[in-house]
């Protein structure tokens, strides 16, 4: 059973995800930063971050992220 703290750390507000840097897993390079999120309502879930980087704005789907951090989203590949 979780404790309230417990809950309270694993929350983050989707506001405090803009412009924090996407790191690629791949070479460890900054590939953009989040621009927004689109949710899926059906199932109440995160579907995908929208990346603005040097090439323009990109689609990261919520399948290529492994790990959203204090300080970088990190996904698994640049492409």
């Amino acid at each position: 059973m979780s404790t309230n703290y417990e809950l309270e750390v694993n929350r983050m507000k989707a506001s405090g995800l803009k412009n924090r840097p996407i790191v690629s897993l791949n070479g460890g390079v900054k590939v953009g930063e989040v621009s927004d999120l689109t949710l899926d309502a059906t199932n109440v879930q995160l579907s995908a971050i929208l990346l603005t980087g040097h090439d323009g704005s990109s689609v990261v789907p919520y399948q290529a992220v492994r790990h959203i951090g204090p300080d970088a989203v990190t996904i698994d590949d640049s492409r």
